[in-house]
Parts: structure tokens; sequence; C-alpha cells
């Protein structure tokens, strides 16, 4: 009777020993799944408020230029995606970038443009205003984005380029709201 309870003993812990193994293979695998999981899409009203079609102009060292802006939210919402023209006396001047929130809520932005500009950028959102400071081979600076209304607002600029200060002031309009069929 012992040695049928010691063997009866030995089965189930061999039996056992698998499943609890699988169980936290099991474990594992949804925590792997929980990491890698792409967070909620931003639910940030400033960068919301900025999706659509803008129109306007901007003025500095180099002159008065034309500009049109468009911002969409991509990559599942994670980015505020923006794609810029500027007509100026200099020619036309192109340019992207891409804006989200790290976890502390700090913008976290990129920018790239037919000067070869590409820069990165990290700043505050403070009520109707974002403030992004931008380092780049180019030059270093900061970028003031501050909403004036529902269709509209003012950017004002200083940028660090070759020795030089440049500052510039650019003012947009709302032309179109972007919806996601858009």
């Amino acid at each position: 009777m012992k040695k049928i309870l010691v063997v009866l003993l030995a089965l189930t812990v061999c039996i056992a020993m698998p499943l609890m193994a699988q169980d936290k293979e099991v474990a594992k695998k949804e925590d792997m799944a929980a990491m890698h999981a792409p967070p909620p899409p931003l639910d940030n009203e400033y960068l919301s408020w900025m999706v659509g079609e803008w129109k306007g102009w901007s003025e500095g060292a180099m002159g008065k230029s034309e500009d049109w802006m468009k911002c969409t939210m991509d990559f599942g919402g994670q980015f505020m995606m923006t794609e810029y023209k500027a007509d100026s006396p200099m020619g036309e001047w192109t340019g992207g970038g891409a804006y989200t929130l790290n976890q502390e809520g700090e913008i976290v932005a990129f920018w790239i443009d037919s000067r070869r500009t590409m820069a990165t950028g990290k700043g505050t959102l403070d009520g109707d205003t974002m403030t992004v400071h931008w380092e780049s081979k180019m030059g270093n600076g900061t970028r003031i984005t501050t909403k004036i209304s529902d269709d509209k607002f003012v950017v004002t600029s200083k940028m660090e380029m070759g020795g030089q200060v440049m500052e510039s002031k650019s003012e947009m309009t709302r032309v179109k709201e972007m919806t996601e069929k858009n």
C-alpha cells in the first residue's frame, strides 16, 4: 500500500510539473504581449485641435512667404504628422514632422525638410501654447505655437544658425478640418 501511494504521488508530480510550467509559459507570453501592445491613441486636446489643413504666412530675415500646412493623426493615432510648404522669395521650402507625447506628457518631435534639416525637439504644452526646443546640425532654437482661436494660431520662432539668431513670426488660419474620412 505504501509503494502504491509513493507511485501515485510520483505520477501526480510528473503530471503536475509540466502543467505548472505550461501555466508559467502562458503567463509569460501574456506579459510579453502586454509589454509590446501599442499604447492607446493620443488623447490630447491641443494636438487633436491642430489636425486639419491650414494656410497663412511667415515673415523673418528671409522675407515673407505664403505657407500651407496639413496635420493628421497617423500610426494608430500615436503621432500628429505635419506636412509644410512655403513659397518665399528664396523659392519653395517643404518639410514634415512628427509630434507625440512621452510617458511624462512632454512633447517629443522630429522634423526633416528640403534644406536637409534633420531636427529633434522636446517641449511642453501649457494651455493654448506649445513650446518646442529644437536641436539640429543646422542650428538650435525655440518655436512657440499659440492657439488664438479654434481656427487660428501664431508661431514665433527664434533659431540660432551659423552664429546668427534668426527670428520669425507665422500666422495660420484653418481652411479645412480633417476627419478620419478626409
